[in-house]
C-alpha cells in the first residue's frame, strides 16, 4: 500500500472521530426529547415554556400575543420580548409545527447551528478539518453553554457567535462582500429579536476583538476601513430591525428595579476565586457554590444556581493552550504573530477582570461611565474568555496537526513539568485540607477520587501533546480528552435535572385557551400566577412590578385571588372579587390604596387626580350587566348594559399601552389603585367595550425596523461596487 494510499485512508477516520465524538454529546442532550421529556428545571419551567405556549395560542387567534392576561394579574410579553414574537424561526416553531415538537426543536437546534458555525470559521482561518472539527465541538459543548442550557435565549444568541466573526471577516474578501453584509446584518437582527441585548453585547466583544486583529493584520489599510466601515452599517442596521425587541425591553429596564440597581447589587454576580478554582480542579468542592450574594445585614449567601459552572473553561484545553504557548513562545512573539498574541493575551486578561467584576478594579471604575453601562453584569463574561480559549486551544491543535519536524521542540522535561505543577499543587492542597471558609460559608473540599480528576486530565493532555511527533492517535486522543472533560462536567447541568412530560405542556395550553381565570397566590413570592401547569412564582427578573400590597386582605380582594397558597398547602379565599366587573362609584383621590378596611371593593373603585371625574351611581339594578365576549391576549370584548354611569372594572395591571373603544369610540383606560387595575367609564345603555394592547413602542420600533431593512439592502449593493477596489485577499 502506498504513502498516499494510506493517507488517503486516514483521513476520513480523522474527520469522522470529532464528528462522532459531537452527535454522541448531542445525542445524549437530545436522548430525553425522544422519550417525551422536556428539560424542565430553571428557567425553562419558570418562563420560556409558556412563553412559547401563549405565543402558539395567540398565532392561531391571528394575534401576537403581546399582553400576557395570565401572568402575575397582566404582563407585556411584548416589553419582556423573550418570547420572542417577532423572530422568524419562533413564528415557524410556533405557528407551522404542534407545540411539543415545535418546543423540542427549538430547544436544541442551536447546537448543530453552533457547530457549523464554529467549524466554518476555523477552516476560514486554514485550519485543517480535523483541527476545525474538534475546535467546533468545543466550543459549541462549551461549559457555558451546557450550563445556561436553562437560559435559552442566551446559549441561541451566542450560537450566532461564529457565524457573526465569519461573516465580518468576510466582508473583507471582494467574492463574499455580497452575502457576508447580508448575513451580518440579519445576524444581528436575529440576536436583537431574541431579546437578551446583554448577549448581544458578549458577541460583539469577540466581533470588535476579530475587527481589531484583522486591522493589525492588514496594517490598517484603505481596504480594512472600507470593509470595517461597511460592516459597521450592516450591523447598525441589523440592530434597526431588532429595534422590534430591543426598543420594548429598554423602556421596560427604564422604570422597572432591574434596570435601576446598584453597582454593589450587580457586583453579586462576580466570578470568585472559589468559582475560577474549577480551571485548576474541577471537583475540588463536594458542593460549588453558586453566585456570591451580600448583605449588609445578613452572612453571604450562595445562590444554588448552575450557571457559576460556566467559569469552568476545561482543564485539558488550559493545559493545552499553556503548552503550545510554552513550546512555540518565540514563534508567537515573532514580528508576524507578535501583535495578535499580545491582542489576545491581552484580551484574555481583561475579560477574566470584568468576570470577576466586584472583586476586580474595573466593576467599580466603568460603573460611572454611562456609556459602558453594560459592564454591569459582569459574571457573564466568561463567555468571551470561554470563546477566545477555544480558539487558542484549536490553534494549538492545528499547530499539532501540522508539526511533523523540529525534534527538539518537545524535548525536556522541564515545560510540561511546569504547565502540570499548578495541577499538582492543588491536588495536594486539596488532600491535606477539608473545609475552606469563606465570607461565612463553609465549602467541604471533594475526597481523593474527585480531586484527581484534574491532575489526570492535564498529565493525560500533556503526554499526548508530547508524543504527537511520534504517535499521530496522540493527536486524535487530544480531542477525546478535551471534549470529555468539559462534557463530563457541564452534561450533568443537562441531564440531572428535572424534566417533564410534552403531554404536561399541551395540556397546559389546552387549559390556557379554554378555562376560565382562576387566580392563585404563591405566598412566599408576593406574586400571583394562573392556576395552571408550569407556571410557577417567586422567580426574579423582569418580572412586573405588584402595585397591590397582597399580605392585606382588602387588597389581595381587589386582585380577584381565589387562592392562597403557603408551603405547598392551598386554601380558598371567600368572597373574592371577579376579575371583570361593574363598579358605581369613582373616588378620585392623592392615594388611592390608603385607608381601604371600611370601603365597599364591590361597589367603589379609586383614581389618582387626572385621568377623569368622580362617579357616584345608585347601587347595581337586576338588569344591569356585563358578559363576556372575547378574552384573549391583546384584546378583550365587553358587552355591558347599564341604567347610570358605571364603571367597567378589569382586575389586570394598567399598562399605558391599552387603548379602549366604547362602540367605536376611544375612551381613557383609567389606572385605578395606583394601575393596579384597569377601569373604563361607560353611560347608560347598551355597549360593545373593546380593550386592545397598542404600545406605541410598537408602532415606533416597526417603521425603525423597516428603515434598517432598506439600509441593509443598501449596504449590500454598496458593498459590491466597493468589492474589487477594497478588498483584503488574504486570510489568517
Amino acid at each position: 500500500m502506498t504513502d498516499a494510499t494510506k493517507k488517503h485512508l486516514r483521513f476520513p477516520a480523522a474527520t469522522l472521530l470529532p464528528l462522532i465524538a459531537g452527535l454522541v454529546v448531542f445525542a445524549c442532550i437530545c436522548e430525553p426529547l425522544f422519550r417525551g421529556q422536556l428539560y424542565a428545571d430553571y428557567d425553562r419551567r419558570e418562563q420560556f415554556y409558556q412563553y412559547r405556549v401563549v405565543h402558539a395560542i395567540a398565532l392561531e387567534r391571528g394575534e401576537l400575543g403581546l399582553w400576557g392576561t395570565h401572568y402575575f394579574r397582566g404582563y407585556s410579553l411584548f416589553e419582556i420580548a423573550q418570547s420572542g414574537i417577532f423572530h422568524p424561526w419562533r413564528w415557524f416553531c410556533a405557528r407551522f409545527l404542534p407545540l411539543d415538537i415545535g418546543v423540542a426543536v427549538d430547544l436544541v437546534i442551536v447546537f448543530p447551528l453552533t457547530f457549523i458555525g464554529a467549524f466554518l470559521l476555523f477552516r476560514y482561518y486554514k485550519c485543517a478539518r480535523p483541527p476545525a472539527l474538534w475546535g467546533a465541538a468545543l466550543h459549541t459543548y462549551s461549559i457555558f453553554f451546557l450550563s445556561h442550557f436553562g437560559h435559552t435565549h442566551m446559549i441561541t444568541i451566542l450560537g450566532h457567535m461564529p457565524w457573526m466573526v465569519l461573516a465580518y471577516e468576510c466582508c473583507m474578501r471582494a467574492r463574499s462582500r455580497y452575502w457576508a453584509l447580508l448575513l451580518l446584518g440579519l445576524g444581528y437582527g436575529s440576536m436583537h429579536l431574541l431579546a437578551h441585548p446583554h448577549t448581544v453585547w458578549l458577541v460583539s466583544c469577540v466581533v470588535g476583538i476579530a475587527i481589531v486583529n484583522r486591522g493589525l493584520r492588514s496594517s490598517w489599510c484603505k481596504a480594512w476601513w472600507v470593509g470595517t466601515a461597511l460592516a459597521g452599517g450592516a450591523i447598525l442596521a441589523g440592530t434597526m430591525i431588532g429595534s422590534l425587541a430591543l426598543l420594548p425591553t429598554l423602556d421596560l429596564l427604564s422604570h422597572h428595579p432591574r434596570g435601576q440597581l446598584s453597582a454593589a447589587a450587580h457586583g453579586n454576580f462576580s466570578a470568585h476565586f472559589v468559582h475560577l478554582l474549577q480551571n485548576l480542579s474541577p471537583r475540588f468542592f463536594t458542593e460549588l457554590p453558586g453566585d456570591l450574594v451580600y448583605s449588609e445585614s445578613a452572612p453571604t449567601l450562595f445562590l444554588k444556581n448552575p450557571t457559576a459552572s460556566a467559569v469552568y473553561f476545561g482543564v485539558g484545553m488550559i493545559t493545552i493552550l499553556a503548552a503550545g504557548i510554552v513550546r512555540w513562545r518565540k514563534e508567537l512573539m515573532a514580528p508576524p504573530l507578535r501583535q495578535t498574541t499580545i491582542l489576545i493575551t491581552s484580551m484574555l486578561i481583561l475579560f477574566l477582570i470584568l468576570t470577576a467584576g466586584r472583586y476586580a478594579v474595573l466593576h467599580g471604575i466603568l460603573w460611572h461611565v454611562p456609556w459602558l453601562s453594560a459592564f454591569r453584569t459582569p459574571h457573564r463574561y466568561k463567555a468571551v474568555v470561554a470563546a477566545l480559549i477555544v480558539l487558542g486551544t484549536t490553534l494549538v491543535l492545528q499547530k499539532l496537526w501540522d508539526d511533523k519536524d523540529d525534534a527538539d521542540s518537545g524535548s525536556g522535561l522541564l515545560p510540561p513539568t511546569l504547565v502540570a505543577a499548578p495541577f499538582l499543587l492543588v491536588f495536594v492542597v486539596g488532600m491535606v485540607i477539608e473545609t475552606v471558609d469563606f465570607q461565612g460559608a463553609s465549602l467541604r473540599v471533594s475526597e481523593a477520587a474527585a480531586l484527581a480528576w484534574g491532575p489526570l486530565v492535564a498529565i493525560g493532555a500533556l503526554f499526548c501533546f508530547g508524543a504527537v511527533r511520534r504517535r499521530r492517535a496522540a493527536w486524535h486522543l487530544i480531542g477525546v480528552i478535551l471534549l470529555v472533560d468539559i462534557v463530563a462536567f457541564g452534561l450533568a447541568n443537562v441531564r440531572d435535572v428535572e424534566y417533564r412530560s410534552m403531554d404536561e405542556l399541551v395540556q397546559f395550553k389546552n387549559d390556557l385557551a379554554t378555562r376560565d381565570h382562576t387566580w392563585r397566590m404563591i405566598a412566599d413570592s408576593n406574586l400571583p400566577v394562573w392556576d395552571g401547569h408550569y407556571m410557577v412564582g417567586g422567580c426574579e427578573g423582569l418580572f412586573p412590578i405588584e402595585p397591590l400590597d397582597l399580605s392585606d386582605r382588602q387588597q389581595l380582594r381587589l386582585a380577584a385571588i381565589n387562592q392562597f397558597q403557603i408551603d405547598g398547602k392551598r386554601s380558598s379565599i371567600p368572597d373574592p372579587l371577579p376579575r371583570i366587573r361593574l363598579a358605581t362609584a369613582l373616588e378620585i383621590v392623592d392615594q388611592p390604596r390608603a385607608d381601604l378596611g371600611d370601603v365597599d371593593l364591590a361597589a367603589v373603585v379609586r383614581c389618582t387626580p387626572g385621568y377623569g371625574d368622580p362617579v357616584n351611581g345608585p347601587p347595581l339594578e337586576a338588569n344591569e350587566n356585563i358578559e363576556i365576549v372575547k378574552d384573549w391576549f391583546d384584546s378583550i370584548e365587553l358587552s355591558v348594559h347599564v341604567n347610570h354611569d358605571r364603571i367597567v372594572v378589569i382586575a389586570d395591571k394598567w399598562d399605558k399601552g391599552w387603548h379602549c373603544y366604547v362602540d367605536s369610540v376611544e375612551q381613557p383606560v383609567l389606572p385605578l389603585f395606583d394601575a393596579a387595575l384597569r377601569g373604563v367609564i361607560v353611560g347608560p345603555g347598551t355597549h360593545t367595550l373593546v380593550m386592545r394592547y397598542q404600545p406605541q413602542t410598537l408602532k415606533l420600533s416597526a417603521r425603525i425596523a423597516a428603515f434598517g431593512g432598506l439600509l441593509l439592502v443598501l449596504l449590500v449593493i454598496l458593498g459590491g461596487r466597493f468589492a474589487k477596489n477594497f478588498c483584503i485577499a488574504s486570510r489568517s
